[in-house]
């Protein structure tokens, strides 16, 4: 899967899905939207302590991701 990317200004970093459809990140380079470092996998388990809007944003994100790629229909 050739997954396409979102940005998100307010988490500072760039999402992607992997071919197996789990969430991947990397921060962006500070003033650019270019990836710092190799992607990631977002680590589900270890947001449940995070404030709502971290959530909110990375479930948004997934969502997008999903819907860009044909994964889903909403």
């Amino acid at each position: 899967m050739n997954s396409k990317t979102i940005i998100s200004r307010k988490l500072g970093c760039v999402y992607k899905l992997d071919e197996n459809e789990d969430l991947l990140y990397a921060p962006l380079k500070a003033d650019s939207d270019e990836p710092a470092r190799e992607f990631d996998y977002v680590d589900h388990m270890s947001l449940l302590g995070e404030e709502d809007y971290i959530l909110q944003e990375i479930y948004n994100v997934e969502d997008k991701l999903r819907v860009l790629n044909g994964l889903i229909n909403l």
